[in-house]
């Protein structure tokens, strides 16, 4: 069969429009906020214009109904939505300060954008029935928004004012013709009956169906010979329309409710011409459109089948103080304050592993009113925020924590803890890194890279030295358990455990998949199987702040790190050495190091955090940070580390806990390979 231009034409056409939907980006919470705040605007300036019509002189002069039932409800049902739109934007005003590029409320997204589309819905309906209004005062106007595109043209004018003068004559008749409900099945009608809880009354079913009318066919356009039948969702809007207004037509009330006020039959009738309209696109002309079977219309959801939309859905708005849409309290704790008239609070919730939500609640403690709370909220992506770790900076550092997010309009921000111990645990839940060791009693580091370095070249001179072991921050909260006293009897347990941990939803699901009897592997569901995912190796963090130059370097611990105290003096009984030697048994140590002058200039911490990508690069693996920092942390090679406390009291805790970190990778690493090894038959992926 061959195709003629116009086929051809419609084809392209077709996957063009394909493409251009495949390609267009999502649209952020901050976006949709600020286009409702938009929509909000110019409503309030459409029912000004409306009010000023219907009691201007003119008005007066020409017998204008100022008591009209159709006016006066518009300017209530207008005024009425402004209030609920003002509550609401008064009540997430903080999206205000948001761009595009920035973290996407979680919350929003969960539970605020039932709430605005229900508001652009009543916004809607308001722009027609004002617009209406002012066609009938002999003014056209366009009033145009992202939502809702409506053209007044000269044409339409005179067709309302020529069902106005007609409405006296022919009150209360038929609004749609018979074979125009043919369209409608009796098993379709009855789902839209079901979804009807109460007795609306006419207005508010026309208001519906104006809705679903914007929503309905008319956004459909043929594009044959492929593309002849709307969505499912667009022809059930359509049938929506027709069910609505033949319900209305067979109101009792409909012939009184035409002669209370022609506007209001007026405006049914013009619905009435746009249902038509629509109708007689898939029953008349040379190619009528193709229908939806019912057949495909029952399958859909039963959400699609709801035509209450004139009783608000009742979406609770949610507490920003409050755990919601599957969010985790992470961490609950007190901040201090620079005067004694406030008290802060830090609250901190996890919904994914790269996610977090922060809240500090503000209360400004006054004789008049004891406790006034204001909370400000932001969103951390684990990915895209700088890190400052204030009370690292010497040992009698302020336990604070600088941090500001990458992308966002938010300034550098300080908070300031009660004790150490929460600065601490600030910092591991935004780079998933249990901090095992923390020491402010290095003295020197040194690193021997090449044959010419000697003993080694100093890279650190003074500061502090941690020690960072990956967890998996949702495997904590699924299993519920005391991460701290786990913690201590992990590097010590048998490599044979009789429990499993699973990170995918479906834990069932993945265990019997993965038929893994090791608790150390990390296993997530995923497509056509599961991953198994190899173990995050731990780091030893330096910490170091010389002439304004403040300086992080990460010697990664693999399987094959290990101390070396043959080299220096700590394997002598009754050994006084207060320095540690790091070698790598295989393979030579990786370093990697940041630096920067200030906090403003983006100094990270948080770029050492999960997860270190690992990528091929020739023989070798190059490991970049898949936090965000300024410039790419290629690894530097060194054949030894050499670090010097001041106490050999702080040399033996380091050493213990060096040694704790080995031992769990290395099991780790056998456990991973264990269970790589026994799924080999099954479904199960290696993921690096």
């Amino acid at each position: 069969m061959s195709l003629g231009l116009n086929d051809i034409g419609g084809i392209v056409r077709l996957a063009w429009r394909i493409w251009n939907v495949g390609s267009s980006q999502y649209t952020s919470a901050p976006q949709e906020f600020t286009e409702f705040l938009g929509n909000v605007r110019t409503l309030a300036t459409t029912l000004q214009g409306v009010e000023d019509v219907a009691r201007s002189p003119m008005a007066v002069r020409d017998s204008f109904n100022l008591d009209s039932d159709f006016l006066q409800s518009t300017i209530k049902e207008a005024s009425d939505t402004l209030a609920s739109c003002q509550k609401l934007i008064t009540q997430n005003d903080h999206f205000k300060k948001s761009r595009e590029g920035y973290v996407v409320n979680i919350i929003w997204a969960m539970t605020i954008k039932e709430h605005i589309r229900q508001q652009q819905d009543r916004i809607q309906v308001c722009f027609h029935k004002a617009n209406f209004v002012l066609q009938r005062r002999g003014k056209e106007e366009i009033i145009q928004n992202q939502r809702v595109h409506l053209e007044v043209t000269q044409a339409g004018h005179e067709e309302t004012q020529r069902l106005l003068r007609n409405i006296q004559a022919h009150p209360g008749q038929p609004m749609v013709e018979k074979s125009y409900t043919e369209l409608l099945s009796e098993a379709v009608s009855n789902r839209f009956a079901d979804s009807i809880d109460d007795t609306p009354t006419i207005i508010q079913r026309l208001d519906a169906a104006l809705v679903f009318c914007e929503a309905g066919t008319q956004l459909f356009e043929a594009e044959p010979p492929s593309l002849r039948s709307p969505t499912p969702a667009q022809y059930l809007n359509l049938l929506k329309t027709i069910w609505l207004i033949e319900s209305i037509t067979h109101d009792a009330g409909y012939r009184s409710f035409c002669r209370k006020d022609p506007l209001n039959k007026a405006w049914a009738s013009i619905l009435e011409n746009r249902v038509r309209q629509e109708a007689r696109r898939f029953l008349q002309g040379d190619t009528p459109l193709d229908r939806v079977s019912d057949e495909e219309l029952l399958r859909q959801h039963e959400s699609g089948f709801d035509v209450n939309l004139w009783q608000e859905k009742q979406v609770p708005v949610p507490s920003p103080l409050e755990a919601t849409g599957g969010e985790v309290l992470a961490m609950s704790t007190p901040l201090k304050t620079r005067d004694q008239t406030r008290v802060q609070e830090l609250r901190l919730f996890r919904l994914t592993e790269n996610r977090l939500r922060l809240a500090i609640v503000t209360s400004t403690l006054s004789q008049a009113q004891p406790v006034v709370p204001t909370v400000d909220r932001n969103e951390i992506d684990c990915h895209k925020v700088y890190l400052y770790p204030i009370y690292a900076m010497s040992a009698n550092a302020a336990p604070s924590v600088i941090w500001k997010a990458a992308a966002s309009d938010y300034s550098v921000q300080e908070l300031a803890f009660t004790t150490l111990n929460n600065a601490r645990e600030f910092q591991e839940h935004v780079t998933n890194f249990k901090i095992r060791c923390d020491l402010p009693a290095l003295v020197t580091a040194r690193k021997k890279t090449g044959f010419f370095d000697g003993q080694g070249k100093v890279f650190a001179d003074g500061g502090r030295i941690q020690i960072w072991m990956y967890r998996n921050p949702l495997s904590d909260v699924r299993r519920g358990a005391s991460v701290n006293a786990r913690d201590e009897s992990e590097a010590t347990a048998p490599s044979t455990g009789s429990s499993s941990e699973t990170g995918g939803s479906s834990g069932t699901w993945t265990e019997a998949t993965l038929r893994s009897n090791n608790r150390w592997t990390s296993v997530r569901s995923g497509d056509g199987g599961a991953f198994l995912e190899e173990p995050v190796p731990s780091q030893v963090i330096i910490l170091t702040e010389t002439n304004n130059l403040m300086s992080a370097t990460s010697i990664r611990v693999d399987e094959y790190t290990a101390l070396a105290p043959d080299i220096c003096r700590c394997s002598a009984k009754n050994s006084q050495c207060k320095e540690v030697v790091i070698v790598n048994k295989k393979k030579r140590l990786g370093l990697r190091t940041y630096t920067s002058k200030s906090p403003n200039e983006g100094w990270n911490v948080a770029v050492f955090g999960y997860s270190i990508l690992k990528q091929r690069r020739g023989n070798g693996f190059k490991y970049t940070a898949a936090h965000y920092c300024a410039k790419e942390l290629d690894e530097e090679i060194a054949k030894f580390v050499s670090i010097l406390f001041d106490t050999v009291e702080a040399r033996k805790h380091f050493q213990e806990r060096m040694e704790l970190a080995c031992r769990t990778i290395q099991n780790q690493v056998e456990a991973y390979h264990k269970d790589l090894r026994a799924t080999e038959r099954t479904t199960v992926y290696s993921h690096k």
